[in-house]
């Protein structure tokens, strides 16, 4: 590779990340209970926010700029190529699946990033405006990260990917020396080849539950990955197509190369598996689709709905309709007062509960007539009073003694 494309690998490599970012907002879904409370918490300081893409887009933005703190670090430590610890971060797995959540995680730790970047960089100027202006960013960065670590959704991971541009940097600079000594061509064909054998065990994971379709052998659930008919040309190509890359990253001299390669493969797998994977089976919470399948008739009529802790966020989010929680949380509805609710409920038009997994089954009244319906999910709806008829394939109904 001449010198020309060499200088133009930084700039390239910015956008296709930029690229592999924003593209897998767009076909990941949100999975988790703690991401549903994450887009409801910016659906009350943002009302426009819904659906599946802008809950992640605070997660992704803060990723792509700690990366871009990456580079700046590097720069200063007068790195030969600074693009690479960026590089290293942004193709990191873990980085790159907390960075298309709906979390908080990234924000912290990009806060973090701050703070340590500007105070690293107070210390080593040498002019007062510089140190003191280094100093205000870095203070910035701690009083915003101070403050997002007392809000409801800190978690503990916010602190362990907080190490990882710190991790990134480091290894940026040690493949560096063991290239000084021409020994990161080595190193970095170990981890190419170890990488496509890692993809073609993933393709194999891929394809077995067809196989055993075709032998007619019995498969656990769990390994019911993809439904019985689906295209498995998507996470084939994700999954194949990079091993020529990872062959290109083997046979080129050049360790930043190498670098670049590997990076390139990796994104890729990260940019085509998203479209790839039906994430209805990934999640167990039931998304709005399904809510509305499960039952048209839900949004008819007024009704009080209630649900538990894994359903209440997702079945707010996802209906646009005001949802009583009912846990052991501290403005949590009792689990032994929902009987007397639902009965007050009915009052006033109507009440719907939701139940993942049967958790709030024991709580219900069996003195009330009730329709039962089932999602793919196994998340359970008792609708009161047993106004509504089966509905669909997908779900059903049933009506309770």
């Amino acid at each position: 590779m001449n010198k020309e494309k060499l200088n133009l690998m930084p700039f390239i490599g910015t956008f296709l990340l930029i690229v592999l970012y924003i593209c897998s907002l767009c076909y990941r879904g949100l999975l988790t209970p703690g991401e549903y409370d994450f887009a409801l918490a910016m659906q009350q300081i943002f009302p426009v926010v819904s659906g599946t893409f802008l809950p992640k887009l605070p997660a992704a933005l803060a990723t792509l700029c700690t990366g871009g703190i990456i580079f700046l670090a590097a720069y200063r430590l007068k790195l030969l190529h600074p693009g690479i610890a960026a590089g290293l971060y942004l193709c990191f797995p873990p980085v790159w699946w907390l960075g298309t959540s709906a979390t908080a995680i990234p924000v912290l730790s990009f806060l973090i990033t701050v703070a340590v970047a500007g105070l690293f960089t107070s210390r080593k100027e040498q002019s007062i405006p510089a140190k003191a202006a280094g100093f205000l960013i870095g203070a910035a960065g701690a009083v915003g990260a101070a403050y997002l670590a007392q809000h409801v959704f800190f978690s503990w991971w916010s602190i362990f990917m907080a190490l990882f541009p710190a991790a990134s940097l480091a290894c940026a600079i040690h493949l560096e020396k063991l290239d000084d000594r021409d020994l990161a061509g080595k190193r970095l064909n170990r981890l190419a080849v170890s990488i496509a054998v890692f993809l073609l065990i993933a393709t194999g994971f891929f394809l077995l539950p067809s196989i055993c379709r075709f032998l007619r052998i019995s498969l656990p659930e769990m390994l019911e990955f993809f439904y019985a008919g689906k295209n498995l040309y998507l996470p084939a190509m994700a999954l194949l197509v990079p091993l020529l890359w990872l062959y290109a990253a083997v046979r080129v001299q050049k360790s930043v190369e190498k670098i670049f390669f590997i990076c390139f493969a990796l994104g890729f797998v990260m940019l085509m598996l998203p479209p790839a994977i039906p994430w209805s089976k990934v999640s167990e919470i039931p998304t709005k689709a399904t809510l509305l399948q499960m039952c048209p008739e839900l949004l008819a009529v007024r009704r009080t709905i209630f649900a538990d802790d894994s359903s209440a966020s997702a079945v707010a989010y996802n209906l646009g309709l005001p949802v009583r929680r009912v846990g052991r949380g501290r403005n949590d509805l009792p689990p032994g007062e929902l009987k007397k609710e639902i009965i007050s409920a009915l009052r006033d038009g109507g009440a719907a509960v939701f139940s993942d997994d049967g958790e709030l089954d024991a709580y219900l009244p069996l003195e009330l007539d009730c329709v039962k319906y089932t999602s793919a999910e196994n998340c359970k709806l008792y609708l009161y009073p047993a106004s509504v008829k089966t509905a669909g394939t997908v779900t059903k109904g049933e009506k309770m003694p």
